[in-house]
């Protein structure tokens, strides 16, 4: 069966990270059907944000196995890596082999550290701390690398790369086959936790980017 097609982006911020993704989940020739790809928990004094592409059936069983080590652990950035290790390349990709088909972006905030954002990839086996921008599925372009390189600032605030993260998810929602759906935002904050941009607010955030994306075109093309 070909594989499951979709979008995600995590964005390392100065005060957070940023999740965002698209809702349509949809196997070429197979199915097609909506669902966010972003979650979130949290308890005393921490908050874990997820994203994913591939397989859903696959991620809800790493993220229970993740949630199963982390709430037995400390909760610190560290025990999260620990967690993930363990669940993700220790035992998942082991089992499904030759290709795990799934990649993950999980956002951590634990009382004492730095908001930090952690990415893996099934097909190369990897998981590591992500200090800048990630896109993960189909989104992983030549479309969605030019944006993200030349989009990307490290000193830019959650508010920032929220607005770039929602132009992202719009232009592979327009260019790129397999990705549509409405757009899902979610946001870690350092100072404020975790918060979910409203279905709303993110309809006029894409509207808006998209605007000035054809006054910055027609500006350069001196119209």
């Amino acid at each position: 069966m070909p594989k499951a097609m979709a979008i995600a982006i995590g964005i390392h911020c100065r005060d957070g990270i940023v999740i965002a993704a698209d809702s349509q989940i949809s196997v070429p020739g197979y199915y097609k059907f909506h669902e966010s790809k972003i979650h979130h928990t949290s308890g005393d004094g921490w908050a874990l944000l997820f994203g994913y592409s591939g397989a859903p059936g696959l991620y809800l069983e790493a993220r229970e196995a993740i949630m199963i080590r982390f709430s037995n652990s400390i909760h610190t950035p560290k025990a999260l890596f620990e967690c993930c290790r363990q669940s993700l390349l220790d035992e998942m990709a082991l089992r499904y082999t030759p290709d795990l088909e799934l990649d993950m972006l999980i956002g951590v905030s634990c009382s004492g550290f730095d908001t930090r954002l952690l990415a893996f990839s099934g097909s190369e086996k990897s998981l590591h701390w992500e200090h800048g921008i990630r896109c993960i599925g189909v989104g992983d372009s030549s479309l969605t690398r030019y944006l993200s390189e030349a989009l990307y600032d490290p000193v830019m605030t959650v508010d920032d790369a929220s607005k770039i993260a929602v132009y992202i998810v719009a232009k592979a929602k327009s260019y790129i086959d397999h990705c549509g759906g409405d757009t899902i935002l979610y946001a870690l904050h350092g100072r404020d936790g975790l918060f979910h941009i409203r279905d709303e607010q993110v309809k006029i955030m894409e509207s808006e980017m998209l605007a000035r994306e054809k006054d910055c075109l027609r500006a350069i093309a001196g119209l």
